[in-house]
């Protein structure tokens, strides 16, 4: 798939401000793969440009321990599947985290953003709200007066010239909260707890 032109200025604005500081902690790779080996662990990050509307994106996470190669305690997505520990990707680890953004349900949009207020009504006719937030890219402008018309729909944020360098601020400033989950990620056991703490809840709110 062909990129935007908006893509290719937000990754510029990423490669400046924010893959430095990767390397300087020992990432290696290239965009938007980085990897860097600590002990018996491979720590993995990745830019996933992959939301439906285009004009966003997400920072994956995930560690992988290749001394348990064909095993579950590999926390390879498939355990026994070969690996070349220099293309070790995100998506490769069964156990993931991610970082996210202050905004916007943790995607990082350099678009417009428009937030839509959904109602439902449970079976217990209780009635609960949903955000969702609906980027828009200048490939979409039929998608723009669609939510322009829409009562339940607000434009949140608006894209501008500086839009890629604050959103690239805003994952340097975040970065760090990811930087130190996996300090914390020693063990596959220690991804198990992670994983437990996610279904209940009680992970930190950077640690999805």
């Amino acid at each position: 798939m062909a990129q935007s032109e908006e893509w290719k200025s937000m990754q510029l604005e990423l490669k400046r401000l924010v893959i430095p500081d990767l390397r300087k902690t020992g990432f290696t790779g290239s965009f938007p793969h980085f990897r860097r080996t600590r002990g018996n662990k491979t720590e993995l990050i990745s830019f996933l440009s992959h939301n439906q509307y285009g004009g966003g994106f997400e920072v994956g996470a995930s560690v992988i321990f290749p001394d348990a190669f064909g095993t579950p305690a590999s926390n390879l997505f498939y355990p026994d599947k070969p690996i070349d520990p220099k293309k070790l990707m995100w998506c490769d680890g069964r156990i993931r985290n991610s970082l996210s953004s202050p905004l916007y349900d943790g995607v990082f949009y350099y678009a417009d953003v428009y937030c839509m207020n959904i109602q439902s009504i449970s079976q217990t006719h209780e009635t609960h709200s949903l955000k969702v937030y609906i980027a828009v890219t200048p490939k979409h402008p039929y998608l723009a007066e669609e939510l322009k018309s829409n009562p339940s729909c607000q434009l949140v944020q608006k894209a501008d010239s500086g839009i890629y360098t604050r959103v690239a601020g805003d994952v340097v400033r975040q970065m760090p909260k990811l930087l130190s989950w996996f300090d914390t990620i020693q063990s596959y056991n220690d991804l198990l707890a992670f994983k437990n703490r996610k279904a209940t809840g009680n992970a930190p709110s950077q640690q999805q």
